[in-house]
């Protein structure tokens, strides 16, 4: 089972449980998972190791243009550059993914 689909299946049971009538809300809701490589913001300042560039990772307007455009083509697994790369190769090789992902 996907990340998504246990996400989706949390919130329609959560929407049952709280919302009065929950079953009518649930065909309104959307989940869309948002999974961005390492995004270069403030949050990653003084961070670096000797040598490499303060701040790391690909523009925020990247991965906000990404959301957006795959929320507008109803893409509710939306994973943006290189996290995209990770995600394929982690279905088709999950034990070289994980040993890639320790590495960092």
């Amino acid at each position: 089972m996907n990340s998504f689909t246990t996400i989706t299946k949390v919130v329609n049971e959560f929407m049952l449980l709280t919302a009065p009538n929950g079953r009518k809300y649930i065909t309104s809701v959307k989940v869309f998972e948002l999974v961005p490589p390492a995004v270069d913001t403030e949050l990653g300042k003084g961070t670096a190791e000797e040598g490499e560039t303060e701040n790391r990772g690909i523009p925020p307007g990247e991965v906000a243009q990404a959301a957006l455009s795959a929320i507008a083509d109803n893409e509710h697994e939306i994973f943006v550059g290189e996290a995209n790369d990770l995600a394929m190769r982690a279905r088709t090789n999950p034990e070289q993914a994980f040993q890639n992902i320790n590495r960092w």
